[in-house]
This record gives C-alpha cells, structure tokens and sequence, in this order.
C-alpha cells in the first residue's frame, strides 16, 4: 500500500501541472477563437472550429464538466 508521504507528495507533485494545463487550454481556445474570426476562407474557419471543439472538450473533461 503506498505510504501517505507518497501520496502527498504526487499530489503536491500534480496538482500545479494540472492547473496549468487547463490555463494553457484557456489560451489555446481564446487564440483558437481570435483566429476564427479573422479566418478569409469557410475552410479555414471549418479546421479552426474543428480544433476549438476538441480543446473545449478537453477543458470540460479536465474540470470534471462530462
């Protein structure tokens, strides 16, 4: 069974990468959102949507938001 100092230490470990994972999918979808609306093309704009859709369900898996 893993010692208690073990688990406190993953999860001190954890935690800040976490949160900053879910802070650089934040940017990642503000950028993706800019992008879109500066897109010239419907197929631009479509590859964009694409990818914002993916980071926006990663966000909600990551939050706990199934």
């Amino acid at each position: 069974m893993l010692s208690l100092k073990t688990i406190l230490i993953s999860v001190i470990i954890m935690v800040p990468i976490i949160l900053w994972y879910i802070k650089s999918l934040e940017k990642t979808e503000k950028f993706y959102i800019e992008a879109i609306k500066n897109a010239k093309d419907l197929e631009t704009k479509r590859i964009f949507m694409d990818a914002l859709s993916k980071i926006r369900r990663n966000l909600r898996k990551m939050k706990g938001q199934n």
